[in-house]
């Protein structure tokens, strides 16, 4: 079974549930936030949720708030988080990173207080999706 789904509860969403087996595609666990689209292959459970050994992040392209493109350069504050889903701030702006960010910057090696320029998506509160980091 192939289903498409929301992370975030929405009327006709899919609750997905996954474990330490289930394998992420193009991107991590911990790269899921509340409004992200995935596709999901698993196994409908009793209780109607589908247990997915399979998860696929895919881009927001249904034009439900997918974020403004930006690039702003900067130097990292609080960076914390493990390659590739890394979180740091450049002046009042939180950056994220995940699989599908193209670090010309090996992601390794960002240290706080290096200069790095981001170009990514803005998805409101100061947070941006980063698309790349150099």
């Amino acid at each position: 079974m192939l289903a498409r789904i929301r992370v975030k509860p929405l009327p006709g969403s899919q609750v997905v549930v996954v474990n330490e087996s289930t394998i992420f595609v193009q991107g991590a666990c911990s790269d899921l936030s509340s409004s992200d689209t995935v596709e999901a292959k698993g196994f409908r459970r009793t209780d109607g949720s589908v247990l997915a050994p399979m998860v696929k992040l895919t881009p927001d392209d249904d034009g439900d708030g997918g974020g403004v493109p930006v690039e702003f350069s900067g130097a990292i504050t609080g960076l914390s988080g493990s390659c590739p889903a890394r979180t740091f701030k450049i002046g009042d702006r939180e950056v994220r990173t995940t699989g599908s960010t193209d670090f010309l910057t090996p992601c390794a090696t960002l240290a706080n207080g290096q200069n790095v320029n981001v170009k990514g998506k803005a998805t409101g509160n100061g947070k941006v999706n980063a698309s790349q980091v150099q």
